[in-house]
């Protein structure tokens, strides 16, 4: 029988096990999700499950799992025409790169997305304005970093992912001299 809000509750359950950082029920529920889709041919909602996915990975520290979220679900919402979940994927791509001390990468990445997402999506923004600041954070530019970091933790999506990032913002308030 068919179930038409499984889904969308499984999209919450995966966001919601991020937000309390719960990320092994993110991944758990979300690597079910995905290949249920896979299995039904639920093409659409793949893409939204692998950026759940891939952020559960990114946050438990499994960067090279995240990227393979990725380098599934940018093509296929390329291919599906969903601009705002393409700019979302590479916005989480941003982030990984500002991890592997890719700036260059990091810093295009931004640039490239910045456009969708700061119109449509505030939350994958705040997540580049985080990679952008761990970015800085790395370099030992602490008063950039700090600025980067409190815009990606304040603003509407202040009680979304980026609270994640506070741990990075006091770090970089700390080494600021400005805890």
């Amino acid at each position: 029988r068919e179930r038409p809000l499984e889904d969308l509750h499984r999209v919450v359950a995966g966001f919601s096990a991020l937000l309390v950082a719960d990320d092994e029920s993110a991944v758990a529920v979300m690597s079910a999700m995905v290949g249920d889709a896979r299995a039904h041919g639920k093409l659409t909602w793949i893409p939204y499950a692998l950026e759940i996915l891939a952020l559960g990975h990114m946050l438990r520290g499994d960067l090279a799992a995240a990227q393979t979220c990725l380098g599934e679900g940018v093509p296929l919402a390329e291919e599906l025409g969903m601009t705002t979940q393409v700019a979302v994927l590479r916005s989480i791509e941003a982030w990984l790169a500002a991890a592997h001390g890719d700036e260059d990468g990091c810093r295009a990445l931004a640039a490239d997305v910045r456009p969708v997402v700061d119109e449509r999506h505030p939350g994958a923004a705040a997540l580049v304005t985080w990679a952008l600041g761990l970015l800085d954070l790395a370099a030992g530019r602490f008063d950039t970093a700090l600025e980067q970091l409190e815009d990606a933790c304040t603003g509407t999506v202040t009680r979304d992912l980026p609270i994640r990032a506070v741990a990075d913002l006091v770090e970089a308030a700390v080494r600021a001299g400005r805890p």
